[in-house]
């Protein structure tokens, strides 16, 4: 399987876990229903880390320029789609969920920028 398969899979497998978790928002939560939400919004976030190290593996194992820009190019477009899906979430929630959102939303900001860098320096 060559990087970019691989990254692919990981993509996949992330994007349903955070699909699954879209679907799972409370609309009218109890307090054990927003530290579930709450719980589930952390691991995805070390979710986003993990995927982008698992980039930064493969790129260090990728052979030839095309492959570590296909590679960041993929991880640019998984951020971007999830940024896009989580920025519609409605805000609202209460200052704990509401924050750990926020933070979520961040890190997925910082690693599109990241990513792009990444896929800009190693197309040209």
């Amino acid at each position: 399987m060559t990087a970019l398969e691989e990254i692919k899979e990981v993509t996949s497998a992330s994007a349903q876990t955070a699909k699954r978790a879209m679907l799972n928002i409370p609309s009218h939560p109890s307090e054990e229903e927003l530290s579930q939400f709450r719980d589930m919004t952390l691991d995805l976030r070390a979710d986003l880390l993990a995927y982008y190290k698992v980039c930064v593996l493969e790129v260090r194992r990728a052979d030839e320029p095309e492959q570590i820009a296909a590679i960041w190019k993929e991880a640019f477009a998984f951020f971007d789609a999830l940024l896009a899906v989580w920025s519609e979430l409605a805000s609202g929630f209460e200052p704990v969920t509401q924050s750990v959102l926020d933070d979520y939303r961040k890190t997925l900001e910082r690693l599109k920028a990241t990513v792009a860098e990444h896929y800009e320096f190693h197309a040209e």
